[in-house]
């Protein structure tokens, strides 16, 4: 990895790596030596096979001290559609995908200096979401952030998760966790048996390995209504190219990278209902995560077609072993909220984004035009 910066101490060295670069860095000697790597092998080809990755965009940003990994910051290129009409018009820009620091190295701003080096690679077009809580004050008091908004959302709950929070929240109580478990067991045994009994969906299900003209056909309708606009090129990008692999994956997990590169039963998935004329009536992307379920992406051509996708969203919760689904979708939330069978209680919850100043005007007023998948959301 070439430097291509170092600060007035001469010690600190800053790299900026593009599609090239940074394939060339994953395939090296280096990145099978180091310590420390600053991205899996398998995100960073799936940022290279980005179809929105210009060949010049800046996807990592690097600093190292005598050869040691200080931190780094992760940039995924995206576009924002001006509008609703087929004309294509669209502003390019990154997401703030990751940002990292070792712990030896914190205190001595280095995670101000790869973001000041983000914002002036990207001329101040970023956009970040899904951090963790408190950076976004970070973001704001660069002087480049200044909109904040949130998109509303619910998590519903199908079962007991004590096993999977409380040691998170409360680290005094790892030493429980079999009890925990054994609760969990136990509850979701008793309500998998007393739950209503799930009304199967009419429509064909057909799981999508590929995304081809005729699904671009049916999106054409309703690509437009979102901020982003994803292409069938993109829908068959995310498919193929997680950042996350299934813990069971042959060299799945990479212990040397600080983020996740792997865990258990991780599957995104798209399936696609069809009606007895096997015409096309809804797209749905969905993301598995251990007992944990999103919904990425989801087209629906009319209010039938929308039952029947809440009885097969209900039916893969059900065979699934699924205690929590998360959607922030408008249009369909409410309605999938109140036809899902099963539910212990749902509760509100938020998705928290950065908009820079330079972006603002692209976005504000059209935050309804985001799904649930858009930025990185679709590949962690």
């Amino acid at each position: 990895m070439d430097g291509q910066g170092k600060d007035s101490k001469g010690k600190m060295e800053l790299a900026k790596l593009n599609k090239r670069e940074l394939l060339e860095y994953v395939d090296s000697d280096q990145f099978q030596e180091e310590e420390l790597v600053p991205i899996s092998r398998q995100r960073a080809l799936s940022q290279i096979s980005n179809p929105r990755a210009e060949d010049e965009d800046v996807l990592l940003i690097v600093l190292t001290e005598n050869k040691r990994l200080c931190g780094y910051l992760g940039i995924l290129p995206d576009r924002i559609f001006l509008s609703q009409e087929d004309d294509g018009q669209s502003i390019h820009f990154g997401w703030l995908s990751c940002i990292w620091v070792h712990p030896d190295f914190q205190g001595r701003g280095i995670a101000r200096k790869m973001l000041n080096e983000a914002i002036q690679s990207w001329k101040g077009m970023l956009m970040g979401t899904e951090f963790v809580p408190g950076l976004d004050q970070f973001y704001r008091s660069s002087g480049s952030f200044s909109y904040t908004f949130c998109v509303q959302g619910v998590r519903m709950y199908f079962g007991s998760t004590l096993a999977d929070w409380v040691p998170r929240k409360i680290p005094a109580l790892k030493s429980f966790l079999p009890v925990l478990k054994w609760t969990d067991d136990t509850c979701n045994w008793i309500w998998d048996f007393m739950r209503p009994k799930m009304k199967a969906t009419g429509y064909q299900v057909k799981p999508l390995q590929q995304f081809t003209t005729k699904h671009e056909l049916f999106l054409r309708g309703y690509i437009g209504k979102s901020l982003f606009q994803r292409s069938v090129e993109e829908f068959n990008w995310i498919l193929q190219h997680p950042w996350v692999l299934d813990a069971l994956e042959p060299n799945a997990c990479e212990p040397r990278y600080h983020f996740t590169s792997c865990a258990k039963n991780f599957t995104i998935t798209a399936f696609e209902l069809c009606n007895n004329e096997d015409q096309t009536k809804a797209i749905v992307l969905i993301l598995r995560r251990g007992i944990y379920l999103s919904i990425p992406y989801l087209f629906v051509s009319d209010d039938e077609a929308g039952s029947e996708l809440s009885n097969f969203i209900n039916e893969y919760i059900h065979s699934n072993g699924i205690r929590v689904l998360k959607i922030f979708q408008k249009e369909i939330r409410n309605k999938i909220q109140k036809e899902m069978k099963g539910s212990l209680f749902s509760r509100q919850t938020k998705r928290e984004f950065v908009c820079s100043d330079a972006l603002k005007n692209f976005v504000s007023g059209r935050e309804d035009l985001i799904c649930d998948g858009d930025g990185d959301c679709s590949f962690t």
